[in-house]
């Protein structure tokens, strides 16, 4: 590819075009005065091609001009580009102009957004959708499209890189720059190629699948696992309920008598066996029946007990008195109470004894 920068267009706020031409297997030196905006030159150039972020001063540069442009060479295509110039808040302009024939206007217009002009660059620039980031790192992520700006890093080198002892490239200060270096060096420098990429892209995608499918197969190998288990527990209880031989030569011969015995089982389908079953069904809630009743007798009976012991408790104090103290009371009146509840209290223990002989009624005697 052959990329040729023919010169820098500046149109300046006073309607005056500023025009710095550069000249073909040229060694081109910029001079002048301290201040004057030499140093300037690679920002202006980096940021007629989409910077995001500029170091162009305001003072004596920005603050004088409207628009930046590049007059340029691709594959022997002349073309022009312009971009605004930097807002009072130092934001960059996305406004652009674009000559697909190289043709500087006397005031540029935008007649194209930066995405459309982005693809024409790209297209020249042999960068599609399929040229991508090989790998990952903390800025960059594997598989996305590779900026054809990164490839500037080899066509310039600012006094800084050129003073510094152990840079050789610009922008290594960034980390999203330095990590691309790493990443389209081979490229740029014709090692490895855009098919080579195309190609291992394609080849890291079937890698990916492979582990996929392993992982898959490994899922699938455990489910079988599972199931096979289950069904030989199947097979088992088959068996000790009688329902298959249990002479037989392999699994899948107990599967097939198994199936056989699904596929023809009718026993839901007959008048005889329904009434078997409502019969059983009658049973079983009858049972149920007669122990809801047997839990509530016990119940009952349980409290019969506790009351029995209450009341055998509370005639203790009459056989006392009467054992004890029966002839030293005189007085009538305490003997005819004595009597009186010695009577209840025999009256009290016959009725007990009845109750607990004949299990039927267990309700406190009055």
């Amino acid at each position: 590819m052959r990329f040729v920068i023919n010169e820098i267009n500046l149109w300046l706020k006073n309607k005056k075009i500023r025009s710095i031409p550069f000249f073909e297997n040229k060694v081109n030196v910029i001079t002048g005065e301290s201040g004057t905006g030499k140093s300037v030159i690679i920002d202006i150039v980096d940021y007629c091609f989409f910077a995001s972020k500029t170091k162009i001063p305001d003072e004596k540069i920005n603050e004088n001009i409207n628009w930046y442009g590049l007059k340029f060479e691709i594959n022997d295509k002349q073309y022009v580009i312009a971009r605004g110039a930097l807002s009072d808040n130092r934001k960059v302009s996305s406004l652009y102009y674009f000559s697909p024939i190289g043709d500087i206007p006397n005031e540029p217009t935008p007649n194209i957004t930066e995405n459309e002009l982005k693809a024409v660059i790209e297209e020249e620039f042999s960068i599609d959708s399929n040229v991508t980031i090989p790998y990952s790192g903390k800025k960059l992520k594997a598989g996305s499209k590779i900026s054809l700006r990164y490839f500037f890093l080899f066509n310039t080198q600012s006094g800084d890189t050129i003073d510094h002892s152990e840079v050789f490239f610009d922008k290594q200060n960034d980390e999203k720059y330095k990590e691309a270096l790493h990443r389209i060096f081979d490229l740029a420098i014709g090692i490895d190629t855009v098919n080579n990429i195309i190609i291992k892209d394609k080849i890291d995608t079937l890698e990916k699948d492979i582990v996929r499918l392993e992982r898959r197969k490994n899922a699938i190998l455990k489910e079988n696992s599972v199931f096979d288990s289950d069904l030989r527990s199947i097979v088992k209880q088959a068996k000790e309920y009688d329902l298959i031989s249990l002479e037989t030569n392999s699994l899948n011969e107990d599967i097939v008598n198994l199936q056989h015995v699904v596929e023809n089982v009718q026993f839901m389908n007959t008048s005889e066996n329904m009434k078997e079953l409502q019969r059983l069904q009658n049973k079983k809630n009858e049972i149920k029946h007669k122990i809801r009743s047997y839990n509530k007798f016990k119940k009952d009976y349980n409290g019969f007990k506790k009351i029995q012991s209450e009341t055998f408790e509370s005639l203790k104090p009459v056989d006392h008195l009467k054992e004890n103290y029966g002839q030293l009371i005189q007085h009538p009146i305490l003997t005819e109470l004595l009597d009186s509840l010695e009577t209840e209290m025999n009256k009290i223990k016959k009725a007990i004894v009845k109750v607990s002989s004949s299990g039927v009624k267990m309700s406190r005697p009055s």
